[in-house]
């Protein structure tokens, strides 16, 4: 189920800002539109993804990965601990990147992940997750990759690397 939000339209046809599940993206707005009428990001793009992660999606990505830490799911186990609630696992939080690059850039090859996990997320806590081109060369795009809590807090920072898919030509190379 998606709708639209009023006043986020992209100015790229076609394109619009959605939300789906409380997950709001902003990335369409950023891409840049060459002569040619196709879309290439240019270094320094930002693409950003808002979530929340709510219990039900925490479970969802337990039960799929097996993982049964009971820091994610128990909130006194959490706090014993020494965190103030049940935490979002790491690699659910940087999930977001990659769903971030393959969703702005479809056809897009997820080729490279470097993570810091530099403090936790809390269940509730509304991320943003930004990814910025840093580097191209050829179809391969670097990005630099962070992922921010509620206060702006650093929850996870690293690179990431795509490979773009090839434009069709009109004759082959």
């Amino acid at each position: 189920m998606q709708r639209i939000l009023q006043g986020l339209r992209c100015p790229i046809p076609g394109h619009v800002a959605a939300v789906t599940d409380r997950v709001l993206y902003r990335a369409c707005c950023t891409r840049q539109r060459k002569r040619d009428g196709t879309d290439e990001p240019g270094i320094g793009h930002v693409f950003e993804r808002e979530v929340t992660f709510d219990n039900s999606a925490v479970r969802a990505f337990l039960q799929v990965t097996g993982d049964n830490n009971a820091i994610h799911t128990c909130a006194s186990a959490a706090r014993a601990r020494g965190f103030k609630d049940c935490l979002v696992p790491g690699m659910l939080c940087a999930s977001l990147f990659p769903a971030i690059i393959g969703s702005t850039f479809p056809g897009a090859v997820y080729m490279m992940q470097d993570l810091k996990f530099r403090s936790p997320s809390l269940v509730g806590d509304t991320l943003l997750a930004r990814v910025t081109v840093t580097a191209k060369s050829g179809s391969r795009i670097r990005f630099r990759t962070e992922c921010l809590g509620p206060k702006d807090d650093v929850i996870i920072t690293g690179s990431a690397m795509a490979l773009m898919p090839r434009k069709e030509q009109g004759s082959s190379t």
